[in-house]
């Protein structure tokens, strides 16, 4: 019985975290984002950063891979 009544409260307390979200969802313009200035200056930075970061670090394989088709061409590109 406890633990039902602790389920129904907890269900409860689900249902009207809810639906004050939804009313806040509901009174808030279109458009209307509290973003602060710099967020989308970082965003850019740091997408920046990881696509440099993610092409320096595949270089190493790219280059491998490179000097294996070079190594190994006679042996199977046959038909080129």
């Amino acid at each position: 019985m406890k633990a039902q009544a602790s389920l129904q409260a907890g269900q409860y307390l689900l249902a009207e975290a809810a639906q004050k979200v939804v009313q806040k969802v509901a009174e808030a313009a279109p458009g209307s984002v509290d973003a602060p200035a710099w967020a989308i200056p970082v965003g850019a930075i740091v997408v920046t950063v990881a696509l440099s970061a993610s092409a320096l670090l595949l270089k190493p394989g790219v280059e491998a891979s490179e000097k294996m088709q070079a190594r190994d061409k006679k042996k199977w590109n046959k038909y080129d």
